[in-house]
């Protein structure tokens, strides 16, 4: 049977080999890059509604990017964390084939837009249940 023994970390003697090993890693310089890049992924909503918009003017973004008016927005109010839901249907959304669902989520005190869940492709009934807290 073969007993595995540890390896030996070079010593002075090879730090002419390794001379990495013999000294401390530096820390990587901050660059620039990483502070734009963060700003690059600030999301401030999708399509035509802005998070901060009020239950009105999402009502006007839904009608402008999917052509729903506001009758048919499916509106649900969550009694255990006190949200409103607008929820539509639509029948294609890019990039998924199929039907999907868009639910915007108004939040409790500010009563503006807070949250917004898009599921595609999917079992729509099931996925409508999942932004309406407690009714999962």
């Amino acid at each position: 049977m073969a007993v595995a023994t540890p390896l030996a970390f070079p010593g002075p003697a090879h730090a002419a080999l390794w001379p990495f090993l013999s000294q401390p890693a530096k820390p990587a310089p901050a660059t620039p890059v990483a502070a734009s890049a963060k700003a690059a992924f600030h999301i401030k909503g999708f399509r035509s509604a802005q998070f901060g918009m009020t239950q009105d003017q999402v009502l006007a973004a839904i009608a402008t990017d999917f052509k729903i008016p506001a009758d048919k927005v499916q509106i649900t109010t969550s009694a255990q964390e006190r949200t409103v839901v607008l929820t539509v249907t639509v029948d294609v959304l890019d990039p998924g084939p199929g039907p999907a669902i868009v639910a915007y989520i108004m939040g409790a005190s500010s009563h503006k837009l807070a949250r917004i869940g898009v599921a595609l492709g999917c079992d729509l009934a099931q996925s409508a249940r999942r932004y309406i807290p407690g009714e999962n």
